[in-house]
This record gives structure tokens, sequence and C-alpha cells, in this order.
């Protein structure tokens, strides 16, 4: 059974504090800004909470192992 617990979107915005007006970079691209969706599931196998998910190992009423995977961003 899947239940639906949200979905939403992350928008970030920053500015880049070096100089970036160089010919290969094509612009001027001190300021960026990305939208990510955020996805909140859990199974009974599975989970995606915001920006990481994982399977559940094993699961009983005191607690969870489970594997997660992380999104850095660079």
């Amino acid at each position: 059974m899947i239940r639906l617990g949200g979905l939403g979107i992350y928008q970030r915005t920053y500015s880049i504090p070096y100089n970036t007006d160089l010919p290969q970079l094509g612009s001027d691209t001190t300021r960026n800004t990305n939208i990510t969706p955020l996805f909140y599931l859990e199974s009974d196998y599975f989970f995606l909470r915001g920006q990481h998910g994982g399977v559940h190992i094993y699961r009983n009423n005191k607690f969870d192992i489970n594997a997660m995977h992380l999104q850095c961003r660079r």
C-alpha cells in the first residue's frame, strides 16, 4: 500500500561571488535559480521524503533499518 504524504516545490535563488564574465561561459551567470519538486510517499517497501528516498530493510514497532539515497547538489 502506498500512502501519499504530500507534494511540494522548493525554489532556491543564489549568487556566485566569483567573476563569471568569461567567454567560455557565454553570459553573466552570477545569479541562479533552481526549482526542485518534493514528493512525500511511504509504502511498506520504500519511501520518498522530500529530496531523499530509500528502501526499508527491516521495520518493527521500535526502530527501522533503511538503505537511503541522499542527493547532494554541486
